[in-house]
């Protein structure tokens, strides 16, 4: 390859890094915008619901997701359909409260002799009925297993439960 055809290459791969992180930066602004009607709300939506001993059966109105662990806005919201997720405060009426952690399920042993665990990502859903703040379901999720074996820099750490949260929230409407 001559000095000016590598020249139009690298030019070529700055632009497209350049264009990928333009329109990641982009993706993250709209995001953004689109939880801007609900943060004036984000405390309500974060707060503990009723621990009565019953389960509120009924349910109304539209969805929000909310992350316990991060007080923020979750973004498994962007994977749920118009019918279920709020798309104004006005809309919501049941408020999706996930709380991710990740559970030891094995062990390594690396090539010092030395031990390195192993996780499963989990998800805790509580839907609080936005009104009464009373429970109406829980139900915890595990992603996917680390990989039995572990080879150079591979994760040590299964998928999160991603696909079986928001197949749930979808079920419900």
């Amino acid at each position: 390859m001559s000095y000016q055809g590598a020249g139009k290459l690298k030019s070529i791969v700055v632009s497209a890094v350049i264009s990928v992180l333009l329109l990641f930066r982009l993706g993250s602004h709209l995001r953004e915008r689109k939880f801007e009607p609900f943060k004036p709300f984000l405390s309500v939506y974060l707060a503990p619901p009723d621990e009565s001993d019953h389960k509120f059966m009924f349910r109304s109105g539209k969805m929000i997701v909310v992350n316990l662990k991060d007080k923020n806005f979750d973004d498994l919201y962007f994977q749920l359909p118009e019918k279920v997720a709020a798309a104004t405060p006005v809309e919501v009426g049941v408020i999706a409260q996930l709380s991710w952690d990740r559970k030891q399920i094995c062990q390594y042993t690396n090539d010092t002799g030395g031990i390195v665990p192993g996780y499963s990502q989990t998800c805790d859903v509580t839907l609080v009925d936005l009104k009464t703040k009373l429970v109406i379901d829980r139900k915890q999720f595990v992603g996917s297993h680390p990989p039995e074996i572990l080879r150079g820099a591979e994760s040590t750490i299964g998928e999160r439960p991603d696909l079986a949260v928001t197949a749930y929230l979808k079920s419900l409407y």
